[in-house]
């Protein structure tokens, strides 16, 4: 959550806002070698994808066997997961999937409200 806000915890600043600007920034473009991220930098990842017919910008920390997680700033949404897929490749692989189902669902939800306002 300090990330998503910018670095305040409880509304107070923990963490420089220009830090957690920076973690997001493009460092390098790693899209041709990496099939969950576009980009890196200090040990944060960030992608953008097309998920359901919807550009998707968002941000992540990456463990081995599939532990991440994953902010997604525009839906206030965020991610943990674990695994105990240690040295498997399936555990990224099992992670992002599980990662766009979730997504999908939340912006499924979102629709639904913006259709039928309380």
């Amino acid at each position: 959550m300090v990330v998503l806000n910018n670095g305040k915890f409880n509304n107070v600043q923990i963490v420089s806002e220009q830090w957690i600007n920076k973690i997001s920034e493009i460092q390098f473009d790693i899209s041709n070698t990496n099939p969950f991220a576009d980009y890196y930098g200090f040990l944060w990842y960030r992608s953008i994808r097309n998920i359901n017919n919807q550009k998707v910008d968002y941000v992540f920390a990456s463990g081995n066997g599939g532990n991440v997680l994953i902010i997604v700033p525009e839906l206030d949404f965020v991610v943990a997961l674990t695994s105990s897929a240690y040295g498997q490749g399936y555990g990224h692989f099992r992670a992002n999937n599980i990662f766009k189902y979730l997504l999908s669902s939340i912006k499924l939800t979102k629709k639904i409200l913006k259709m039928n306002p309380k």
